[in-house]
């Protein structure tokens, strides 16, 4: 027999015992989605669903259902194509909900029972927006079917004292619903319980003035007026005493053979347990009992786009280098004087810190310690591949005799150890609260009986989902500073909250306790609470975007799309700064989602703005490719309403695209449609465009009279206008490249390099960076070769997830073969080129080695590398190369595309035609 619950945090039930659910949340989240819909679905939906990124979503998906066949056998039925859980012979809590207009009394007490919270509690994912928004819609489904189940309980009931619990879960989920704050006043008063019933009244006036900034209607207000009508206090009615605050003198108590087992540990090392199990609690420890200096930084699961979150506690002063080696580098030297690092909650890590912490274990002989719960790790890919070699210690229960010294205090410890199954965290809260249940009911049954202005302040700070600053509580909630001062001292005093340093930044004693308070909130509340924190988030003085990431959280959750996904831009652009490429990534497809929604022009111009930071984000380009169907799209749509800033932004992205991926036919095509769209708009913004579109020309080698002739329109605009742009320098080097003119080139390539630095916009300095190379080198100044090189491999050091790296060390390969003539590791790094599928650098890598082997007297291997050449240069268009290549095999070269060759190309060909004619004349005579 298998009973599945879903009202509340999932549950499921075999032969009346319960199962254990797998720790991963997405796995969690796939059943909830699964048993709900009770239908089939295509593998690839689910993907979608909980999967969508850089990752084998498939894989995830299997893994997943791994974890859940043996729960739901045999109803979990799954082929090739399709996922579907079948209900026949098994039992799901909502399929026992009924109409209330049509049950009895009986069962709707029964369907009442039922709701232990909302769908899916707990399961929350805000990284898989499609998931977050099926279940929003489902919650709400739900919400108000319960509303309607309570409102009929509660008629029915009449001034019976069974109403009071239904009549009060009414409000607390639809606080917002006047008529049932007056059905419970009106119910309080008539059972004589006129002070619960005037207090109810104070709640709800608060509530709407302070959230609503309206006072309470009509029928409150009628409703309070009736208290004095009402009769005498009946006795046996008692106010709850408040209770909750810290009884205890919390030790650490056990985790010996633990701690020796961490101090036998030479390098890193991960801690894993349940939540509550004590991991914090150990790793606190771990800082106490060392000498030497010590630093502990926490992920969050609110956390996103904030790149390098752990590190930014981890340090107090965390560098800003315009590069990410240096960066890194500067990290490790901050750590020099450390002993031993912690980072709590591994699970939650972002990339960013993810790849700093692995560079940091590699670079120093630093002690690292590390905690995560244990399953939730492998649903965090940078996680799982962080520690997936490094020593682990998973840590369990404390003993009877250990949890009996650890709530000593407590006058019913004998309860306490019997019920917390040796659960730390449980015994507290156990012992604090003296009532039974799980450990979230627990934590719930002690936030409740808090005076009300510390339950309402405890909410507001578990909505802000991290590490929360009173200054950002004070500005979302417009509490009265000396009411929020009082409200925060009551809950560190109660051991809910714990004050930083400074005493300005607060968080929760642990995230049970702050997912316990957040769950008290309901859902209509939730929207206008995060709808606040986003607007108080707004109003503080960021000048460098830190604080878009949590913008972007809390605006989405409120429904304000709009403020989301120009928070989401931003943040986007700030990862792009800060070379947190996954981050700019998943950011960027979260803001395009949520912008479906805004109007037609706002969504178009938000929509481009998200894709330029996916496209200018180094991550492969194959991952990037399969957004061009979507510029596509919107660069037609923007066309047609006029907007033509944004879709020249359209064309020049997909020329980016095109070109990265040696489509140099659609790169020209689009490149060409860029600048002719620009010319309709603003005349600065034109240039850069123009600029732009010449220099793509120039790098493809494709239509070059056009790219001559835009820069010349560019050079005009400028001395009309003003205006300066990387773009300009740029496509001016490289049209003096392509013409061999070596010294005009050189300025303005270094002039582009100098700006591009100075921007931080490592890509172009890049681009100028290679072009300089690649001229020295057909120049045959090789010493100058070495010197831009070298410059060049500081400049790829800053760039991560794209091909860069390897084709920067081809070019320093070549670099050292046309100086020394030893191949060293270049055909190796040519084998990493080809592995890349980088054919335009790997033609005029192949093209340019053949001339040295040739000149060298290697005519064997000279034409084995040209042969090569040509076949890659005529497969992605490049017209010189395969030019070069030609004339090295001694085959005939195409006129047709005269005008695209290079300089260098065109003298090679000319020069072989004159030593034809002249054998020619030779054998006539």
């Amino acid at each position: 027999m298998l009973e599945i619950r879903l009202l509340g945090e999932p549950e499921v039930v075999r032969d009346g015992q319960a199962v254990p659910l797998p720790a991963s949340k997405k796995s969690r989240a796939l059943l909830a989605y699964l048993a709900v819909t009770g239908r089939a679905h295509s593998r690839e939906r689910l993907c979608e669903l909980l999967w969508e990124g850089p990752d084998d979503p498939r894989a995830a998906l299997r893994w997943s259902l791994t974890k859940l066949r043996p729960l739901l056998e045999p109803h979990l039925v799954a082929n090739r194509d399709r996922v579907e859980f079948q209900c026949d012979g098994a039992t799901v809590d909502i399929s026992a909900l009924c109409v209330p207009a049509n049950a009895t009394t009986d069962q709707l007490e029964k369907c009442a029972a039922l709701f232990r919270g909302e769908l899916a509690e707990g399961l929350d994912l805000p990284g898989c927006f499609r998931f977050q928004q099926w279940c929003a819609g489902e919650r709400e489904r739900f919400r108000q079917l319960h509303i309607a189940i309570l409102r009929e309980l509660t008629e029915r009931l009449g001034s019976d004292e069974r109403a009071v619990p239904y009549a009060r879960r009414r409000v607390q989920i639809d606080p917002f619903d006047e008529q049932a704050h007056a059905a419970l006043i009106r119910l309080l008063a008539s059972l004589g319980r006129r002070q619960e019933a005037m207090q109810q009244y104070e709640h709800c006036r608060v509530v709407f003035e302070r959230e609503l900034s309206a006072r309470p209607g009509q029928a409150v207000e009628d409703a309070r007026r009736e208290i004095a009508k009402a009769p005498h206090p009946a006795s046996g009615h008692p106010l709850p005493v408040a209770r909750g605050e810290a009884i205890l003198d919390v030790r650490f108590v056990g985790r010996g053979r633990e701690l020796s087992a961490i101090a036998s540990a030479q390098r890193m090392m991960l801690i894993l347990g349940e939540p509550g199990i004590g991991k914090s609690r150990l790793l606190e420890e771990l800082r106490r009992r060392t000498k030497g200096l010590t630093r502990y930084g926490r992920a969050f699961a609110a956390e996103m786009a904030r790149p390098y979150g752990v590190w930014l506690d981890v340090l107090d002063d965390f560098p800003t280098e315009s590069d990410r080696a240096r960066l890194f580098d500067a990290v490790v030297d901050k750590l020099a004087d450390v002993e031993l690092l912690q980072i709590d909650d591994l699970q939650w890590i972002d990339e960013a810190s993810a790849a700093l912490l692995h560079y940091v274990a590699r670079k120093t002989k630093l002690r690292i310690v590390c905690a995560a719960r244990v399953g939730e790790i492998d649903d965090n890919p940078y996680a799982s591949r962080l520690v997936r070699d490094v020593v682990k210690m998973n840590i369990g229960p404390l003993s009877t005799e250990e949890t009996r010294a650890l709530v000593a205090a407590s006058p019913d410890r004998d309860r306490v150890v019997a019920e917390s199954g040796g659960n730390p965290l449980f015994a507290l809260e156990l012992a604090r609260a003296q009532s039974a249940g799980t450990l979230t009911q627990v934590i719930a049954s002690r936030l409740a009986q808090l005076e009300s202005r510390a339950r309402d302040l405890v909410s507001w700070a578990a909505a802000i989902g991290r590490q929360f600053d009173a200054d950002i509580l004070g500005r979302a909630t417009e509490m009265p500073s000396g009411e929020m001062l009082t409200a925060l001292e009551k809950l560190e005093r109660c051991a809910i909250i714990r004050a930083g340093e400074g005493g300005r930044c607060y968080d929760f004693a642990h995230d049970l306790i702050r997912d316990a308070a957040y769950q008290t909130i309901s859902g209509p509340r939730r929207v206008l609470v995060h709808r606040h924190v986003a607007r108080a988030l707004q109003s503080v003085h960021d000048p460098d975007s830190a604080l878009a990431g949590d913008i972007v959280r809390h605006a989405s959750l409120a429904g304000d799309h709009s403020l989301a996904v120009t928070a989401a831009i931003a943040a986007g652009q700030r990862c792009l700064r800060m070379f947190a490429y996954s981050e700019a990534m998943s950011v960027s497809r979260l803001g395009l989602q949520l912008a479906d929604s805004l109007p037609e022009r706002e969504r178009i111009e938000k929509q481009m703005n998200l894709l330029d930071v996916i496209v200018t984000s180094r991550t492969a380009v194959r991952e990037r490719l399969p957004f061009a169907r979507q510029i596509t799209e919107l660069m037609e749509s923007a066309r047609k309403l006029g907007l033509a800033q944004t879709a020249s932004m359209g064309a020049n992205l997909l020329a980016c695209l095109h070109s990265e991926s040696d489509d140099l036919a659609r790169a020209a095509d689009a490149t060409i449609a860029s600048a002719e769209i620009s010319r309709a708009g603003d005349p600065r913004i034109a240039a850069y465009m123009m600029a732009n579109a010449a220099r793509c020309l120039l790098f493809i080698e494709r239509d070059i009279p056009r790219a001559q002739s835009l820069l010349g329109e560019v050079e005009t605009i400028i001395k009309a206008v003003g205006g300066e742009h990387i773009e300009i320098p740029l496509g001016l080097g490289y049209l003096y490249a392509h013409r061999g003119e070596k010294e005009l080139a050189t300025v303005q390539l270094e002039r582009a390099m100098a700006m591009a630095g100075r921007e931080q916009d490592h890509w172009r300095e890049w681009c100028a960076g290679v072009r300089l190379v690649t001229l020295a080198l057909e120049t045959r100044d090789f010493d100058a070769a070495q010197r831009h090189c070298d410059r060049l491999l500081g400049i790829a050091r800053k760039m991560s997830g794209g091909s860069e790296g390897v084709r920067t060390d081809v070019f320093a390969e070549i670099v050292r073969f046309a100086r020394e003539g030893e191949e060293s590791d270049l055909r190796t790094k040519l084998d990493e080129l080809r592995v890349v599928d980088c054919k335009s650098d790997l033609a005029w890598a192949l093209t340019f080695i053949s001339e040295l082997e040739l000149e060298r007297g290697h005519a064997d291997r000279a034409r084995r590398d040209a042969e090569e050449a040509l076949i890659a240069a005529e497969a992605v268009g490049r017209a010189s190369e395969a030019a070069l290549a030609r004339v090295i095999l001694g085959l005939d070269v195409d006129r047709a595309k005269w005008d695209d060759l290079t300089e260098r190309a065109r003298s090679r060909v000319l020069e072989k035609e004159r030593r034809h004619a002249q054998h020619g004349r030779r054998a006539d005579v």
